[in-house]
């Protein structure tokens, strides 16, 4: 099995979406890489209409193909070890077995 960090990006710093997942199948892989990369892109979108012209952009379909344009992934090949923890549940999901009522 082989493990990935996949991260996509729009033209826009600091928005970035990061996932991982654990295949052997390249097309799964690529599969996976595409889906985040189209999930970035649509949760970060700028109002193409009200937006192009600030951008300097003569139209909102010109705006619109060049901000997906720039969209991109990066798929990196990680350990078991990274995958597993980047896996683990994390606060504040986390269940914290302490204080009263927990037997230490």
């Amino acid at each position: 099995m082989k493990y990935y960090r996949v991260t996509a990006y729009t033209p826009y710093c600091g928005e970035e979406m990061e996932d991982f997942i654990a295949t052997e199948d390249q097309d799964e892989l690529t599969s996976f890489a595409d889906a985040l990369c189209s999930d970035c892109a649509a949760e970060w979108a700028p109002d193409f209409e009200d937006w192009y012209e600030d951008q300097g952009y003569d139209s909102a379909e010109e705006y619109e193909e060049y901000y997906y344009s720039q969209c991109c992934v990066n798929i990196e090949e990680i350990t078991e070890d990274e995958y597993k923890e980047e896996m683990k549940p994390k606060w504040p999901y986390e269940l914290v077995k302490e204080g009263p009522g927990w037997d230490g």
